[in-house]
């Protein structure tokens, strides 16, 4: 938590090369979480921008004792909630998803990219708190106690939500014939 006091103070006082830092650091991970959970890469860069913004202007009051990375991503967080309030989910189109494992695979797997494809759609036709759970666990690779205090759910919620998510995507894929 030293480090991040030291980060606020700096970025207190217009520190550039502290922003620069902070940017390369956290960025990334919150573009990548606002774009899948958003079904949407450039609604996801709006948001993962707007996080920032707003990271920035509540910085006085930030308190030190919480790391950056959870703070952003409670950030992204109420802002995708109020996404969905105005809008409502949208389903994922072709270009849904980008930075989900496997997605513009190099490798030209055809069989791989086809099922990732299913996965990437069924994860979009899932209510909005499994989809995250599913998300922050396999793609951010947050520990479930971690996903329980960004979502502010409980532990066994936060289970019962991946468990659940999993096992209706498993369903839909053994129901299209793929087991």
């Amino acid at each position: 938590m030293k480090r991040e006091r030291r980060m606020r103070k700096r970025l207190l006082c217009g520190d550039r090369d502290a922003l620069r830092a902070l940017i390369e650091r956290y960025y990334e991970p919150v573009l990548c979480y606002a774009a899948r959970r958003l079904l949407d890469d450039d609604l996801g860069a709006e948001i993962a921008q707007e996080t920032f913004a707003r990271f920035l202007e509540n910085l006085p009051e930030y308190r030190s004792e919480q790391a950056f990375e959870g703070y952003l991503f409670a950030i992204a967080r109420h802002l995708i909630a109020d996404h969905f309030r105005r809008k409502g989910p949208d389903l994922p189109g072709d270009e849904a998803l980008a930075c989900l494992p496997g997605a513009g695979s190099p490798s030209g797997d055809i069989e791989r990219g086809e099922r990732s494809e299913r996965v990437r759609r069924l994860l979009g036709t899932l209510p909005d708190v499994q989809r995250e759970a599913i998300v922050l666990r396999y793609y951010e690779n947050k520990k479930l106690t971690e996903i329980a205090r960004l979502t502010g759910a409980n532990l066994s919620t936060v289970k019962s939500r991946i468990r659940q998510g999993l096992r209706r995507m498993q369903k839909a894929l053994q129901e299209e014939g793929d087991p």
